[in-house]
């Protein structure tokens, strides 16, 4: 059984890296998590709002990729890599 749960939390209580652009998601900032199972491994990610947002977008974009791209090789917020 396989799953895809995104929660996004109004303030962080610790800091954490953006999956997207490995930026800080400082203290009381938002973020957006993922959790899912890959592979038959647990992951969970965490994201700035605008990043998820940019792989939502990428992921619209380009509907023949399986994969994200490489975590932070992304810009944060937007959809072009580094």
């Amino acid at each position: 059984m396989s799953f895809f749960d995104v929660n996004r939390i109004k303030s962080c209580r610790k800091q954490t890296r953006c999956y997207w652009c490995r930026e800080m998601i400082e203290i009381g900032q938002p973020k957006t998590t993922t959790a899912t199972v890959f592979e038959g491994d647990f992951q969970s990610n965490n994201f700035h709002p605008e990043c998820f947002d940019a792989l939502e977008l990428w992921q619209a974009n380009n509907p023949e990729e399986e994969l994200w791209p490489d975590c932070g090789s992304m810009k944060r917020g937007s959809t072009e890599e580094k």
